[in-house]
């Protein structure tokens, strides 16, 4: 299989079964994963984290949750930092919110990262 991108749901075990088997070292794909997605994995654990009236009702709080899926456009290099700076900068409440991305804060936003698709 020969591309240069290769755009999926995300779904991180997918994407890293899917680089294991078709993504070797004399292949040079990109794995991306969609901006769309990210911002619905964002949505279902604002729901989880029982934000919903929060996020649909008070338009600070929606911007501070909107302001994580933007980290997907910073420089890839700039990432690390800015999830950094966004958690020092949001209210503690939104702290776990976060924390689903801080494992894996390199992975999930870098997946989603539209500078990577230029």
């Amino acid at each position: 299989m020969e591309s240069k991108l290769i755009m999926m749901d995300f779904e991180l075990a997918s994407i890293n079964a899917f680089g294991v088997k078709f993504v070797t070292t004399t292949h040079s794909s990109i794995i991306s994963g969609c901006f769309f997605h990210l911002q619905n994995s964002i949505q279902r654990k604002v729901q989880g984290l029982g934000f919903k009236t929060n996020y649909e009702q008070d338009p600070v709080f929606s911007h501070h949750v909107n302001q994580i899926a933007a980290l997907a456009f910073l420089q890839p290099n700039d990432v690390s930092q800015g999830f950094d700076d966004l958690y020092n900068s949001l209210p503690q409440m939104l702290h776990p919110l976060l924390g689903y991305f801080e494992d894996e804060k390199n992975n999930r936003i870098l997946l989603m990262n539209v500078l990577l698709l230029q």
